[in-house]
């Protein structure tokens, strides 16, 4: 199935998320957690943010209370599933 498969060339910008970043780490504050234990967390919701983008995530928890992030649960993949 894959060998039909032909690669295709998308190019985008994702908008650098400075500004975001830091909106992020201070939802972190006030929700009680620390923005350094969270860092990658913290980077992705700041890149979804700043590109005004839903966050996909088997983990919606992980992203709870942050301002201006719109995060979308979805079901991980079962083990026979990959």
């Amino acid at each position: 199935m894959f060998s039909k498969l032909r690669p295709i060339s998308i190019h985008f910008r994702l908008m650098l998320p400075r500004r975001a970043f830091g909106g992020v780490a201070a939802s972190l504050r006030r929700s009680g957690r620390k923005p350094a234990a969270r860092a990658y967390d913290a980077l992705i919701a700041a890149i979804a943010i700043a590109n005004d983008l839903p966050l996909y995530t088997s983990n919606p928890s992980d992203f709870a209370g942050i301002d201006g992030l719109t995060a979308v649960p979805v079901l991980a993949p079962s083990p026979d599933e990959l």
